[in-house]
């Protein structure tokens, strides 16, 4: 035992024994002293799991120690063949006054992190379960980071195509969403998600989509009413096609899903479509081209059979 140390850690708990690790790392000598048994679970940091945000309201100076733990945590995982580390998205909601709104707005501000603000009313559709009260300001943060790591991409969107690309150039995800489709990561495009996929809009206009898949999106004929909103059955189209896996595994032939939409995909390709429903003429609804998937109708509003589909759509990524 060394009669010298350069640095004496007390505590080796999640935080502890992490600076006596890299530290060690570094060459130094190192001395770590612990009252418990070592990997305890008395520190402030025991348990399964931890959350860390990057979008931190406490105050903005914590966020370059948050960048760095994000890289100790992918050295980690890299060093440990295991998944330690999961990036997810952040939602938070309070008075706009408040000091959570004002901090991370702050945060976002001197470090450059991605935050959307979203009227209150558009929560309740687009995060089911949350009832945020009148007046609140809500923020969601959105990291090109958990883009690029994530095991499989689900892109919902609702609203109008031009302001859906609008969003996606303001927050830079082009490269990085069709980077990870080229890399053959499981994709899947829901309602306005699966439109902002194809090559163009008519929608109030003329918009440029992603041009992942060739085609067009246009709007119903005037005999139907619009929206097309409601319960509507959809019928699979079999058709040989090279495929990750079936979205509708277990799912029987013409069951009902929940659509609310105005517009709809016209695939130059026909064959990437499996499933059509018949709304003023049989139209496309889901369509699948290797690592990609969409569909028009909204499985979140779909009862089991929209969770079956998620169901196969987590199986699928699973499988990559």
């Amino acid at each position: 035992m060394p009669t010298h140390v350069d640095y004496l850690v007390l505590g080796l708990g999640g935080m502890g024994s992490s600076a006596l690790y890299h530290l060690a790392k570094r060459g130094l000598n190192v001395l770590g002293i612990e009252q418990f048994g070592i990997a305890h679970d008395r520190g402030s940091s025991h348990g399964d799991t931890r959350i860390i945000r990057k979008a931190y309201f406490e105050h903005p100076n914590y966020i370059p120690l948050i960048q760095r733990a994000y890289e100790l945590w992918d050295e980690l995982e890299q060093e440990s063949g295991k998944s330690l580390f999961n990036r997810c998205g952040l939602m938070v909601a309070g008075p706009p006054a408040g000091e959570v709104i004002q901090g991370v707005h702050l945060a976002a501000q001197l470090y450059d992190v991605a935050i959307e603000k979203i009227p209150v009313e558009q929560v309740a559709s687009r995060f089911l379960g949350f009832q945020i009260p009148k007046g609140f300001e809500v923020i969601i943060s959105n990291d090109r980071n958990v883009i690029s790591k994530a095991s499989g991409i689900v892109f919902p969107g609702v609203g109008a195509f031009g302001k859906g690309i609008e969003n996606v150039e303001k927050f830079d995800l082009t490269d990085i969403l069709k980077k990870r489709i080229k890399e053959r990561v499981s994709f899947l495009g829901i309602c306005l998600g699966l439109q902002l996929l194809f090559s163009g809009s008519e929608e109030h206009g003329s918009f440029k989509g992603l041009n992942i898949l060739a085609g067009k999106v246009v709007k119903f004929s005037k005999q139907v009413k619009v929206p097309h909103m409601g319960w509507n059955e959809v019928e699979k189209v079999e058709k040989d096609r090279e495929s990750r896996g079936d979205i509708f595994k277990g799912i029987k032939n013409r069951d009902y899903f929940y659509f609310v939409h105005s517009y709809f995909v016209l695939p130059d390709d026909e064959n990437i479509i499996t499933a059509s429903t018949n709304y003023g003429g049989k139209i496309a609804v889901a369509i699948n081209k290797d690592n990609i998937y969409g569909v028009q109708f909204h499985p979140e509003k779909s009862g089991d059979s929209g969770l079956a589909l998620f169901s196969n759509f987590i199986d699928i990524v699973k499988g990559d």
